[in-house]
């Protein structure tokens, strides 16, 4: 089984297209029942009931559960509502993406690839990327600058040995951080490459160099990414996937000692 995961608002939010997320779900997954779409909403958005009422029809064909929550500190405090969502996820939930509401769906049948793909993946801890970045030759501040896949999918596995989604609102960056320290320390690429594109994201001016986000949220989580407490965490989450893997295949040669 697949989750979904995406946080939405109406309110102070003009690229909101969750409908428009879900119709494309509806025409283009190969079986609805194996996928479930765990939605965070705030509680101080206007338009949360009118978002509720909009997205009632697709639950004749997905599991839809939701969330009404505290914003918090809304953008920054994304992490927070993706654990939240997590701890609801169907016990049978395989992997684990995280969306924003302004993406589509373009490929047919893309949760029977993802599917696919996981039940053929030896390891239980693993992300699948679009984009297989060459971390080996970066540092950390190039990989979330320069190679940083924006919507990976993961293993619950993975969830379960990093406890959720991370710690920083952007999972995508302390993401790309861990995938980097798995090949630069520990010599293990647990990146497990996605043969199509599945999804686009019709709002990326919302998103981009361009955008005050990026230059104010989006910065400072990567400066606090940066520091040396951020990074010692992330360094002793992927020690942990390491040594998960490495247990998981009995310490074979192919999974090399840390330095």
């Amino acid at each position: 089984m697949l989750s979904i995961v995406i946080a939405s608002r109406l309110g102070g939010n003009p690229n909101s297209r969750l409908k428009r997320l879900l119709a494309s779900a509806v025409d283009t997954c190969n079986d609805p029942a194996r996928c479930e779409f765990l939605i965070k909403l705030d509680n101080d958005d206007p338009g949360h009931e009118a978002l509720r009422r909009s997205i009632a029809p697709f639950a004749e064909k997905f599991v839809i559960r939701t969330l009404v929550s505290p914003r918090g500190r809304g953008y920054l405090d994304l992490h927070k509502a993706y654990n939240d969502l997590f701890f609801m996820a169907n016990e049978a939930a395989q992997l684990f993406w995280v969306l924003a509401d302004d993406c589509v769906f373009i490929r047919k049948d893309w949760d029977a690839l993802l599917l696919r793909i996981a039940a053929e993946t030896p390891i239980p801890a693993f992300c699948i990327n679009e984009h297989l970045a060459d971390f080996a030759a970066c540092n950390a501040q190039q990989a979330i600058d320069g190679h940083m896949e924006n919507f990976p999918i993961f293993s619950r596995a993975w969830l379960n040995v990093l406890g959720g989604f991370g710690q920083n609102s952007f999972t995508d960056a302390s993401t790309a951080i861990i995938q980097h320290l798995l090949v630069r320390n520990h010599n293990i690429d647990l990146r497990i490459p996605l043969p199509a594109k599945l999804i686009e994201r019709r709002m990326w001016a919302a998103d981009c160099a361009g955008s005050s986000r990026w230059s104010d949220e989006r910065a400072a989580n990567h400066r606090a990414l940066l520091t040396p407490a951020h990074m010692e965490m992330l360094a002793c989450q992927a020690r942990n996937l390491w040594l998960q893997t490495a247990h998981h295949v009995g310490a074979t040669a192919e999974i090399a000692a840390p330095p």
